[in-house]
């Protein structure tokens, strides 16, 4: 398993650097794309030599898996009455407290508690059924992940960056904008350059002489889901016995697909749109955060920090949310040596600070170098840290499971990793105190993508696995285990039922069905022979910029006005959103903004049919300055020509 999750990963990981070494070097696309395909050899040797070392390095520096010790009576009271509380207040702040009080009593009642029972963990090679098991889920991982069809207009965006970089092969990279129509000289969101998915996207689709949207939707995300699975079982292998760690992969695997409760659960954010970079921030880069920085725990020396290095390069290189996850994660991870001796807490401490080096640079440039339009803390929607759970009862059964992991897997001295790290998961990244903190200080929506920073899915399926493969005294919470996880199941929404908005088909494409109608919009346009700029609604904006890259647009849709914002000059942004929100509201009027048409020579305006002309211009049904005449509809949006008069 380390071994394929080497091999595959560090060639994105040698890409990310080379990108960022041409974006910030000025170097065009064409050099940049040609120059790594003349370097892949080199690359998988590479590649190949370092995950040879990586999986020996994994297997000879793991750290001693935690003893398990049952529950006595007063530690099953305690998670009894802790769940009959959770479920009893309605406000997750309170949950938060209770689960933190209960973690109080247990701490109290272990003293009292039976013996540990160490874990017996001989290097044993894997048996056919284990491997067979492993694939059998890595399997079902592919085949649903490329099955389910749940759209987001966020792609929009992501798309359209790989596709504008294909079109101007003689550009840096990253270092335009084409949204409006010409090439506009900045690129339209700053921590956006930081990444390298969409670039990675486009350097496969050109290279592999395949569709982009074959690479985007199919391709990628059928590797991802194998990995997701792989990384699962490394990160679980850690805390668990081999067949433990299998069983915690299947219950992983298991949760995400039952967690579809909010659109931002975990759940919702990996398998179902595995197809976007921000989705392996949850899936690999943050559970390979954990699994680098305890072995380089158990053996911190500088050469050993450069896996860790490497994986937050690649966390920069799928999201630009990385940038500010690595630092959280390494937090949750340094406070795993906690019940170390000091000496070997500040070498550990050290070589953490060494690996954060790299993304260190980049929050030095984004803070003192770049200039941006706005601040980035006006940037992204607020929502609570508690979304990422699902919400209502699903973040209650969240927080249960995470105590019970921690109930079941011994505190003893030395092997505390997993007992750390959920408590300080619990303590900073779920604490909906500090989750507000962070977002008042950066972007709003680290609110709730504080929650992306911990393996949240992780700890509590090695923590239900701990507790549900107990025989003996351990039984007690063996059941508990069970039921807590029964509950999950049935607690909510699944992520591919009809109500998460998703189906199952074949695979392919999965863009929202608004894409098919800007398709058509666009088809319509060129029938008509029609130029100039055109102003329209947001669904149909939001894809203008990838299907007609070289039409005038007054202000793309979804998330692109957000990041133009940081762009434009200020007074340019707000005469373009004056004429968005007018074409997006029931009475858009633009007779009363005749000087933004005509500043923008607005040729085309493409709006609801069911929108009276009367309501389009004025209350009046005139305009001193133009006029529209209306040339057809198409898939409930009409067509109008502007005809300016005089002036």
């Amino acid at each position: 398993m380390a071994f394929g999750v080497t091999f595959i990963t560090l060639p994105f990981i040698l890409w990310t650097v080379a990108l960022h070494a041409a974006t910030f070097g000025g170097l065009p696309w064409q050099s940049l794309s040609r120059g790594f395909l003349y370097a892949l050899p080199l690359t998988l040797a590479l590649s190949a030599w370092a995950a040879c070392v990586f999986s020996a390095f994994y297997l000879r520096a793991r750290p001693a898996l935690p003893a398990r010790q049952a529950p006595g009576l007063a530690g099953i009271v305690i998670l009894l009455m802790t769940a009959l509380v959770l479920f009893w207040v309605p406000d997750y702040r309170w949950r938060f407290c209770t689960v933190v009080i209960g973690l109080l009593l247990i701490a109290v009642t272990k003293r009292r508690s039976p013996a540990a029972v160490l874990t017996d963990d001989p290097l044993l090679p894997a048996r056919a059924w284990q491997n067979s098991a492993l694939a059998g889920i890595m399997l079902i991982a592919v085949i649903l992940t490329l099955m389910a069809y749940r759209s987001d207009y966020d792609d929009s965006h992501f798309i359209q960056l790989a596709d504008q970089t294909l079109r101007h092969p003689l550009l840096v990279p990253l270092t335009f904008d084409t949204t409006l129509g010409p090439v506009y000289p900045h690129f339209r969101f700053a921590p956006y350059r930081i990444a390298s998915y969409e670039t990675f996207i486009a350097w496969l689709a050109t290279w592999g002489h395949l569709p982009l949207f074959t690479v985007y939707y199919l391709l990628v995300p059928g590797i991802s889901a194998a990995l997701t699975v792989a990384v699962a079982f490394l990160f679980s292998r850690l805390f668990l016995p081999r067949n433990g760690a299998i069983v915690a992969t299947a219950l992983c695997v298991l949760l995400l697909f039952a967690w579809g409760e909010s659109h931002i659960a975990y759940g919702n954010r990996v398998f179902v749109r595995l197809f976007q970079g921000k989705a392996l921030l949850i899936a690999l880069t943050t559970p390979l955060t954990a699994i680098t920085g305890l072995l380089l725990l158990n053996r911190p020396t500088l050469l050993r920090t450069l896996p860790l290095a490497a994986v937050h390069i690649m966390t920069l290189g799928v999201s630009s949310s990385g940038l500010v996850l690595t630092v959280f994660t390494t937090v949750l991870v340094a406070a795993c040596a906690l019940d170390k001796p000091l000496k070997q807490v500040v070498r550990f401490w050290f070589f953490l600070g060494i690996a954060l080096i790299y993304p260190a640079l980049f929050v030095f440039w984004l803070k003192f170098i770049n200039t941006s339009g706005i601040s980035l803390a006006e940037v992204g929607t607020y929502l609570p840290i508690n979304a990422s759970l699902g919400l209502a009862r699903r973040d209650a059964l969240a927080l249960l499971a995470l105590l019970l992991g921690c109930s079941v897997l011994a505190w003893r001295r030395g092997t505390l990793s997993y007992l750390l790290f959920t408590v300080t998961t619990l303590l900073m990244i779920l604490n909906p105190w500090f989750a507000d903190l962070l977002a008042q200080v950066s972007a709003r929506n680290m609110s709730w993508r504080l929650a992306w920073a911990a393996p949240v899915p992780l700890l509590i399926s090695t923590g239900l696995a701990a507790a549900m493969t107990g025989k003996g005294r351990f039984l007690p919470g063996a059941l508990l285990g069970c039921a807590v996880l029964l509950a999950f199941l049935l607690g909510g929404r699944w992520t591919l039922s009809a109500d998460n908005s998703t189906q199952l088909g074949w695979p392919s494409a999965k863009l929202p069905p608004q894409y098919q109608t800007a398709v058509h919009l666009m088809a319509q346009l060129d029938k008509l022979n029609l130029r100039g700029n055109l102003l329209t609604d947001s669904p149909v904006a939001a894809f203008v910029p990838l299907l007609k890259p070289d039409f005038g647009l007054v202000m793309p849709g979804h998330t692109y006005p957000v990041m133009l914002q940081t762009i434009l000059p200020p007074e340019e942004f707000a005469a373009r959103m004056r004429l968005f929100n007018a074409i997006n509201s029931p009475q858009p009027h633009l007779a009363a903004l005749e000087q933004e048409m005509r500043r923008f020579q607005v040729q085309v305006i493409i709006v609801n049919a069911a929108l009276p002309p009367a309501e389009l211009l004025s209350p009046a049904g005139n305009a001193a300055g133009f006029s529209l005449n209306r040339l057809v509809e198409s898939d409930g949006y009409a067509i109008y020509r502007v005809v300016y008069h005089g002036k």
